[in-house]
């Protein structure tokens, strides 16, 4: 289960952090408190990589072409999107996806690049996290042996 909560710009909220609260001010800590909230089925297994595709279709669609950042950051994070869901980037390739995203963040000239840098930001700290935890089970399991 998730919800989009703010938009299509906005990454996906899972069920750990339906608890957090909603603010206008764009704080990281916080839920985006205007625009639409979508509820993805909760009565099947949630493809959340076809929904990402999907998001940086439309990201990459929708840009308006004039700034670098948010032309080639979304074309990149369209292309990228698979190995950033699975965990399976390959740490230097992270490192310049990371590059990328914080420039579409500072750098774009609207806030859809903005916006959408930033989602791009949560997938990949949300990967990060799966990759760590699935590292520690794998080390953890090492031992029982």
């Amino acid at each position: 289960a998730a919800v989009e909560v703010g938009g299509i710009t906005e990454a996906l909220v899972y069920p750990n952090d339906f608890d957090m609260p909603l603010a206008l001010d764009g704080r990281s800590d916080h839920l985006p408190g205007g625009g639409s909230i979508v509820v993805f089925r909760m009565d099947s297994p949630l493809d959340d990589r076809k929904i990402y595709q999907a998001k940086t279709r439309f990201a990459e669609t929708e840009s308006c072409q004039l700034c670098a950042a948010c032309r080639d950051g979304t074309r990149m994070l369209r292309k990228s999107i698979q190995a950033m869901h699975s965990g399976e980037m390959h740490p230097e390739q992270e490192r310049v996806v990371r590059e990328v995203v914080a420039t579409m963040e500072v750098s774009s000239n609207c806030g859809h690049g903005k916006a959408f840098g930033a989602t791009a930001r949560k997938v990949l700290d949300r990967a990060a996290k799966k990759r760590r935890q699935r590292d520690y089970s794998k080390i953890a399991s090492s031992w029982k042996h």
